[in-house]
């Protein structure tokens, strides 16, 4: 006991020494150091270097410091203390430093003892050994470390450790030439297939989380300590035995410079009764092995390095043993056992894939290496010495065996190939050959390589691709058709390692491992499914059993999302094996179900698979050094989301460490958010730094830094100030210091504290999902209806039942007031409540009210001086998840006069008059600063409706904004109406409304204005505003902008200097192309506009559609440097101050003018007719005219068209055209200041969220934003329909383009600027091909009235751009409906319940005027002409027999007098694509977009391509014969596909966006097509998402959302804001599509143009209400083209009123329907009308109540009517001219 209490003391003292070396060594003996080493370059002093690691535990230590030997202080000498059965050692890496010898000395520092040895070796050899050494004299000595890359000095104990503390004195390194700079590639024996001398051998390699450690210190060994050495995910390992187990390599054909290999025991898997073992290596050069190394015996802990050269060396055996200890349990590693290969040496380095391991195979049978049955490789008549045989297989499904790719993986974790090279084929000797096979190659599930289909032994194709930086490579054989078993040959397939790298790989990392299923999730969208651990079964792909995984499975309609937050772990890769789950095969289906893993960091892509089906799999590795938030993406590719179970198995994060890498491992610290202290704890590893000193803002510190002998540190860090604080951590090494650490951290300062800024404490979102400054669709964060917005704040979503916790460390602050406004997020769920509450240490501190949606609360609390934790809580109240809930502005403040509040006023009584307004008191005021409070003094009492508004222009259009504050019933109490926002405003202009009578005083004043029932002075009430600012002056003066003048004006109608300004602005670009906001890159050179000096103007026409209101005119371009023709066409709407164009860019046939598809002497005529202008060629026409290509049409042009006529000569001009790249329709400009774009959310693909929520944005300097749809299809979340208010006029600004548009919008300050394009287009154009920018369409007016600008946009488009009959008439009104089940009871029943239904209803007298039958009616199989097995299955467009051709429904019908709609969705294909027929009854499968792509031939679904003409004339034909055999009057489409993955697809090199852009244009024809032949269109796309203004105009839009059928709040509010952009649409009535049951409050709520009845025949009972409403509908639609008013603000809160009005002015009459909400608490609310001529008398009548007023129009405006309702109930008010 007293000896090991004597060895501890010492431990203990040298270990102190060890840690404060860092702090110990004073600038004097850093001079004298730094003298040395300047004084002679090629000598440095060892202790100057950094250690890579030392024995620091079992009693065994090193350290650098100050010995004293021989009665002289030695400085940078390495002390050491062995224990008695630990050797104490130190490594250092000298790897490349050139370095050739060691000179030092060495001392016994005690006497006592048994003595000691000092060695000293040099990768595992021993180059010095001093022998026993039992005196404390000082030893001179050398050894000779020429080439050495690890460096070992070790002093052994000879097992007594008693009075053996020693030194090596100042070793010093030597060197005679310069250091090895050299780049290599490196080779992994692991990769290899070596002969193994036992079965035992297991390899590490670096795709699971399973590494090998050498070095550290195992908890049980002992010491009771346990310290991580170094791990390595490349190893061979091995239990040792008493004889020699190994495995040889053949490493001829590498020919590799050198070869080096760690060696030791695994510390972590080696058993306690493990002893020592050796280790060997050994080589042959050609004349057998040959032994050139071994090692002594090492115990658990020791570790070396060795390398060697490899000249001559072809074969490389690692033998190992157990000594002959008797020891158990040890297991052997030989860690990254690598080749090197000088990267800059051209040399033939290769490794043929025959000879090395397969990770992973799919096959039939043994994959074969370099022979097939004994015989040698031989393709085409050449022979191969090397490569693989394979046989693509099959899997038994339940009717047929399934065709599967052969698959061979291959690991290249330790490999850094350049390129892949072989030759594919089919083996001739093969028995079978079937249809062929297709040679792919993979690396990291990115396909890099397909082959065409080889289909004969006699076709070859030579394969050479890049590899570098990849992680695995695939090589795929994929059968046509049913073609397993045939055999294909990759012959020579090598890898080569030749070419130079941009970094050097040839460098060893040790890692450190974590499982992503430990992690938790950081945000979580998957809601069928993510299981972390999943069952062994549910870990099987491809028949490969994987360990751990992420089992999930795709969203129905969007990807299955994860988020791992790994800010401050320092992770710097990741990998993981991604395919799809064995156990879920769908065994009784014969299609292909798709998906694909995408990998994100911090947002950016870094890794995404090609598409993925059953019994295949992909490994991907990817660098995520510096990446805080990861994303794993699960897609469902394109087709539907069933049978996509899938999984992520061994997902891995890795830590690297690279030589003098530093990472930091805990805490977390965001540089974004303030850290809850002002000191904190840190941790880490690093390897070989040198000393480690800690700067704060720039200045050294004291802090000491522990560090063990593998790299563990730790360190305080304190002193922080408050804000932002830059923390760096410094190695210095041989008189060098380099930052190997920065990190910014901000501590909280001042007098206020942002909780969204601050960090939260791990677990807050453990069971929830919280979002910091967005809501949870990353937008901006608004409760309230709008009211309140913030990009500041919380936002989380609680699961049921769960509690959403945002936890906080306050422990470090004496913040005691707490404030955020509280509510449901606008874009949550529609119905249900949620509460809020804040705890302090557990005791709840506040508590909110029960928040329903448009509901928000002011939520305060005092929080107790002593504090710890803070907690704000979420959840939700009515056990109903996505109830998305923020937390606004979140602050702690020292106390609340922190907030510096202050009451403030420019009234003064001294010259104060009295106001009283009978109907409206409003004021109008600027603010310096934020305020919180207003406080306005009356004489009246009651309740008043109070509301508080920006001021944007003029009162009129501010009260028509969303308020930024509303109370419907606010008390005047004690003389005042006292007004606490619900959240601080911000310094700006506001509006103070009071609606109804009001008495006050005011003074004149230069600070604000009064309004009092329509007149307005200069003058500032008796009123306060509590301010939090400090500021002595709080309100600016606003004397210099009054109030426009606003003439009053219902007609709403455009005036002549709107319409003259819009004419000459569109005349002067025509007159000026230069001057057209709209640019194109052709063949890499941009051009802005299309001015004379570089388009030659070769032709314009003109005409007029009057029925439209438009004059078009078409100007024919030619581009003089790229010969590329262009047409724009420009129209204008003179009486409507609108106008628009579109940009075609054409490549027409040259030659061919009549345009018959031939070059022919007639063409030649034309075009010299047209030279010497004896005839005018229509449209583009001109430009094949142009056979030059010089712009014009000369005699020269037809003596070339007559030449190609007659097969003289080939027109130069014709082939593919320049390549247009990112043309722009439209970069426009809005002059003006304080910009405002009105828009919508459009039908959001969310099925909680609100569709067409309006979105409000004011501008600010410098702010952007940029709108696109991300699936493809044009108004799925999003709008491309933009009110823009600036300075004092407007411009509407519509985009047409029923695809992926991209709108780019800033304002700088003076200017708004706003794009419009299609998002990606890239290509040149085939012969024939014209494609097109989108159409940019523009509507100008003066002022800023939002009523006025809604119903001139509403003239516009419901004059110019509906379609209109032969008559000139526009779709009237209507009322229609459907089968009970609808598409359900289609797919089973036929014709007879179609007329049985639709005559039922009519016998209860429901007055409707369609008939509606949707999806269903069609086969889905090609042989079978009846059944139809599921809705969603289309592309047979066979009429199923049960519905004959439809005349018996439609004839009943059309004697009743009903019309008759049927559904169609004409460019999905979802049936069996290996049914079509090549007799043209069919599609053809050459028209998807898809074909030719990988999985077609099974693919679930596909999209017909309508930019195919062949596939447009099939169409077409084919459902005009449907809709002509059965009598119909309207064409319905759906459009349920994203198609932008269907056209990127069809896209291919140089021709990126061309299939979307062909394909747009052709559903654009096909419509037409439709119109021609006199049908109604009706555009559907899984409801809304393709309703853009090119849409508008061929269609109505009877079906616009697919959500929220039952939120009824949400129906009113969407109906709304879809009326001041879409005039004409629908939706249903029923809370569950195909069935209801039907009141008075749900149909009057789907009011629309076309009311869709959904109702349960003949279950309904109330069929007397039912009739009564379809009659009160009709007779309100009469109006749906007439003026439109707001009469209420936009809202989905579910306790308020919605009521919207329409107008006829030329007659004086209209309606206005209010909703009194489900919740509502207000029994009574005054409805004031719009658009009434003030001076004339009206009668207002209610339906429901026996509401009738008599007034005129001025009153009714100002003071409306008073009308009771109770909850959930609502009513129509019909407007009249008096009596």
């Amino acid at each position: 006991m007293k000896k090991q209490s004597v060895i501890r003391k010492k431990l203990i003292g040298l270990a102190t020494a060890f840690v404060m070396t860092a702090a110990s060594l004073t600038p004097a003996a850093a001079d004298m150091g730094l003298a040395r080493a300047d004084s002679a370059d090629q000598e440095v002093r060892l202790g100057r270097l950094a250690m890579e690691s030392s024995r620091v535990s079992g009693f065994a230590a090193a350290s650098v410091e100050s010995v004293t030997a021989g009665g002289k202080t030695n400085d940078d000498s390495i002390k050491m203390l062995p224990a008695s059965d630990y050797n104490a050692y130190a490594h250092y890496d000298i790897g490349g430093m050139g370095y050739t010898s060691l000179s030092f000395k060495t001392a016994k520092l005690e006497n006592g003892g048994d003595g000691v040895t000092f060695k000293v070796l040099a990768d595992g050899k021993e180059v010095y050994n001093s022998g026993p050494v039992t005196d404390t004299s000082v030893r001179e000595a050398s050894a000779d470390i020429t080439g050495a890359y690890d460096l070992c000095l070790l002093v052994d104990s000879g097992g007594n450790a008693d009075g053996d503390s020693s030194a090596f004195i100042t070793p010093v390194l030597l060197k005679e030439g310069a250091a090895d700079e050299s780049n290599y590639r490196k080779v992994s024996l692991v990769s290899l297939k070596g002969t193994a001398s036992t079965n035992k051998i297991e390899s590490i390699f670096g795709d699971t989380d399973q590494t090998a450690m050498l070095g550290g210190e195992k908890g049980q060994h002992k010491s009771g300590v346990s310290i991580d050495g170094f791990c390595f995910d490349t190893a061979l390992s091995w239990p040792t035995t008493n004889m020699d187990s190994y495995m040889q390599y053949d490493v001829s054909t590498l020919k590799g410079n050198r070869f080096s290999v760690y060696f030791g025991l695994d510390t972590a898997r080696s058993t306690d009764k493990a002893g020592k073992a050796v280790f060997k290596i050994a080589v042959d050069r050609g004349s057998g092995f040959e032994e050139i190394f071994a090692s002594p015996s090492l115990g658990t802990g020791e570790y070396y390095r060795f390398t060697c050269d490899l000249e001559g060396v072809n074969r490389i055996r690692l033998l190992s043993n157990n000594g002959g200890d008797g020891g158990d349990g040890e297991i052997g590693v030989f860690a990254d056992p690598s080749v090197y290969v000088k990267a800059e040496e051209q040399g033939t380095g290769l490794i043929y894939l025959s000879a090395m391991n397969f990770q992973g195979v799919t096959n039939e049978g043994e994959v074969l290496r370099d022979k097939a049955d004994g015989k040698t490789i031989k393709l085409d008549g050449k022979i191969y010495k090397k490569g693989l045989v394979v046989s693509p297989t099959t899997y038994p499904y339940d009717s047929y065996d399934r065709s599967i790719a052969s698959q061979v993986h291959f690991n290249l974790s330790g490999v850094t190939a350049s390129r892949f090279k072989s030759t594919v084929g089919l083996f001739p000797e093969a028995e079978t050959v079937g249809s062929g096979v297709v040679f792919s190659v993979y690396g990291d599930g990115t396909e890099l390589y397909k082959s065409k289909e080889i289909k004969s032994v006699d076709e070859t194709e030579d394969i050479d691709v890049s590899v570098e930086g990849y992680k695995s490579l695939v090589l795929r054989c994929t059968p046509v058709g049913e073609s397993s078993g045939c055999r294909c040959a990759w012959g020579d397939a090598r890898l080569t390692l030749d070419g130079e790298i941009s970094q050097n790989a040839g460098k060893t990392s040790f890692v450190e491992t974590t499982s992503l299923t430990d992690l938790p999730t950081y945000y979580l969208d998957a809601a069928e499914g993510y299981d972390t651990h999943p069952k062994a079964d549910d870990l099987v792909c491809a028949n490969k059993q994987f360990s751990k995984g992420i089992a999930s499975h795709p969203n129905p309609t969007t990807s299955a999302v994860a988020k791992y937050d790994l800010t401050g772990l320092g992770y710097t890769r990741f990998s993981t094996y991604v395919g799809k789950r064995d156990k879920w095969i769908p065994l009784d289906t014969t299609g292909s179900y798709y998906v694909e893993f995408m990998i994100y960091g911090d947002g950016k892509l870094l890794s995404k698979t090609d598409r993925i089906d059953y019994l295949e799999y992909f490994f991907t590795s990817v660098d995520i050094t510096g990446v805080n938030i990861l994303t794993i993406e699960l897609n469902m590719s394109i087709d539907f989301y069933n049978c996509d179970s899938s999984a992520w198995f061994e997902p891995t994060l890795y830590r690297e460490y690279d030589k003098g890498d530093l990472r930091i491992t805990s805490p977390k610290i965001y540089p974004d958010q303030i850290i809850a202290a002002y000191d904190i704890e840190i941790s880490g590893v690093t390897r070989s730094t040198g000393d480690l000193k800690v700067y704060l803002n720039g200045k050294e510190t004291a802090t000491t830094v522990t560090r063990d002998g593998f790299g563990h540190i730790s360190f305080r860090a304190d002193g922080f100030a408050g804000g932002k604080n830059i923390i760096e951590i410094k190695s210095l090494e041989n008189g060098q210091e380099t930052t190997v650490y920065t990190q910014e951290l901000i501590c909280p300062s001042g007098e206020i504290l942002k909780l969204n800024q601050l960090q939260m404490l791990e677990g807050s979102y453990s069971s929830s999902a919280y979002y910091r400054n967005e809501n949870h669709l990353g937008r901006v964060l608004s409760v309230g209806s709008g009211r309140v917005q913030s990009n500041e704040g919380i936002c989380c979503v609680p699961n049921n039942p769960s509690n959403m916790d945002a936890i906080f460390d306050i422990s470090a602050f004496d913040y005691t007031y707490f404030r955020a406004a509280v509510g449901r997020d606008d874009f949550g769920n529609t119905e249900n409540r949620v509460m809020f509450s804040v705890y302090a240490d557990g005791r709840r501190v506040a508590v909110s009210r029960e928040m329903a949606p448009g509901d928000v609360q002011l939520l305060t609390a005092e929080i107790p001086a002593n504090a710890s934790t803070l907690t704000l809580r979420a959840y939700t109240t009515e056990g109903i998840s996505g109830n998305a809930a923020d937390w606004i502005e979140p602050i702690l403040c020292k106390s609340e006069s922190s907030l510096s509040k202050n009451s403030r006023t420019e009234f003064s009584s001294a010259s104060a008059n009295g106001i009283s307004a009978d109907y409206i008191f409003a004021t109008r005021f600027s603010a310096a600063e934020k305020f919180s409070e207003i406080t306005l003094n009356t004489s009246s009492t009651g309740k008043r409706e109070v509301a508080l508004y920006r001021y944007v222009y003029s009162f009129n259009r501010s009260v028509q904004a969303t308020p930024v504050y509303k109370n419907e019933q606010l008390e005047i109490s004690g003389s005042k109406l006292n007004i606490v926002l619900d959240r601080a405003a911000q310094a700006g202009e506001y509006l103070l409304v009071v609606y109804d009578s009001l008495e006050t005083k005011a003074s004149q004043s230069n600070f604000g204005f009064i309004y009092s029932d329509g007149t307005y002075s200069p003058a500032f009430p008796d009123m306060s505003v509590t301010f939090e600012g400090s500021s002595a002056s709080c309100f600016n003066d606003i004397s210099q902008n009054p109030e426009p003048e606003q003439p009053y004006d219902n007609t709403n109608s455009f005036n002549s200097a709107e319409k003259e300004r819009a004419q000459a602005k569109i005349n002067g670009y025509l007159d000026d192309l230069s001057t057209l906001p709209s640019s194109v890159t052709i063949d890499g050179k941009k051009y802005e506009g299309f001015g004379e000096e570089n388009f030659v103007k070769m032709q314009v026409e003109t005409d007029e559609e009057q029925d439209y209101g438009k004059k078009n005119t078409r100007v024919y371009l030619h581009n003089k440097d790229s010969k590329l023709d262009l047409t724009l066409e420009v129209s204008s709407y003179p009486d409507y101050a609108a106008y628009e164009w579109t940009v075609y860019f054409t490549n027409p046939l040259y030659g061919d003018i009549d345009e018959d598809g031939e070059i022919a002497v007639s063409d030649a005529l034309l075009s010299l007719q047209r030279a010497v202008n004896k005839t005018q060629l229509s449209g583009e026409k001109i430009f094949a005219a142009d056979a030059d290509g010089n712009g014009d049409v000369t005699v020269n042009d037809a003596l070339l068209i007559l030449q190609k006529s007659v097969g003289k000569i080939e027109l130069e001009r014709n082939g593919n055209s320049a390549v247009i790249t990112d043309p722009v329709a439209a970069n426009a400009c809005f002059e003006g200041g304080s910009p405002y774009i009105g828009t919508s959310y459009s039908d959001i693909n969310n099925s909680n969220t609100a569709p067409y929520m309006p979105m409000e944005l004011y501008l600010q300097k410098g702010d952007s934003y940029t709108f696109a749809p991300t699936t493809g299809r044009s108004t799925e979340n999003v709008f491309p329909y933009y009110n823009i208010e600036h300075g004092n006029s407007g411009t509407f600004m519509a985009i047409g383009w029923s695809g992926t548009w991209q709108s780019d919008i800033a304002f700088d300050g003076s200017e708004t600027t706003v794009t419009a394009k299609q998002q990606t287009f890239n290509s040149y154009l085939k012969t024939g091909e014209r494609a097109a920018t989108p159409l940019v369409a523009f509507v100008e007016y003066d002022g800023r009235d939002l009523s006025r600008s809604t119903n001139l946009w509403r003239e516009w488009v419901i004059n110019c751009n509906m379609r209109k009959d032969e008559n000139g008439e526009l779709m009237e009104g209507a009322r229609g409906s459907s089968v009970t089940g609808s598409e359900d009871v289609n797919v089973i029943k036929g014709e007879q319940i179609q007329i049985d239904q639709l005559n039922y209803l009519l016998e209860q007298d429901v007055n409707l005027s369609w008939w509606w039958i949707d999806a269903g009616w069609y086969t889905t199989s090609f042989d079978d002409d009846n059944t139809t097995a599921s809705w969603g299955q289309v592309g047979t467009w066979n009429v199923a027999k049960r519905f004959g051709d439809f005349s018996n429904i439609v004839n009943n019908a059309h004697e009743k007098g009903i019309n008759v709609l049927l559904w169609f969705e004409p460019e999905r294909f979802a049936v069996d694509i290996n049914g079509l027929k090549d007799d043209g009854t069919t599609l053809k499968k050459e028209w998807m977009t898809d074909y030719g792509t990988k999985g077609f031939e099974t693919a679930g679904q596909h999209m017909v391509n309508l930019g195919n003409e062949e596939a447009l004339e099939w169409v077409t034909n084919r459902v005009l014969s449907i809709l002509e055999a059965g009598g119909f009057d309207l064409y319905r489409e759906d459009f349920n596909i994203m198609p932008a993955e269907y056209w990127a697809l069809g896209d291919s090199e140089n021709r990126e966006g061309i299939t979307e852009n062909l394909s747009v244009q052709g559903h654009y024809k096909f419509w037409d097509n439709i119109l021609e032949a006199g049908y109604t269109i009706d555009c559907c796309a899984s409801g809304g998402n393709r309703n853009d203004l090119q849409s508008l105009r061929r269609a109505v839009f009877l079906h616009p959302t697919d959500a929220l059928y039952s939120a009824w709040n949400s129906k009113q509010g969407s109906a709304m804001v879809m009326y001041r952009w879409l005039p004409y649409f629908g939706t249903n009535t029923s809370d569950n599509p195909g069935k209801g049951s039907e009141n008075r409050y749900n149909i009057r709520s789907s009011y629309r143009p076309w009311l869709e009845l959904i109702c349960d025949v003949p279950s309904d009972s109330n069929w007397a209400e039912i009739s009564e409403l379809t009659y009160e509908v009709e007779q309100l639609q009469q109006f749906i083209y007439d003026e439109f008013y707001e009469l209420t603000e936009w809202s989905i809160g579910v306790t308020d009123w919605l009521s919207y009005e329409f107008f006829n002015s030329e007659e004086d009459k209209g309606y206005a329907i209010v909703y009194a909400r489900d919740r509502t608490d207000v029994g009574t609310k005054t409805i004031r009308f719009k658009g009434l001529d003030p001076d004339k008398t009206y009668t207002v009548t209610a339906t429901d109540t026996n509401l009738s007023k008599t007034a005129t129009g001025r009153e009714l405006m100002l003071g409306g009517v008073e009308l009771t309702l109770s909850k959930r109930s609502s009513d129509v008010l019909y407007i009249n001219p008096a009596a």
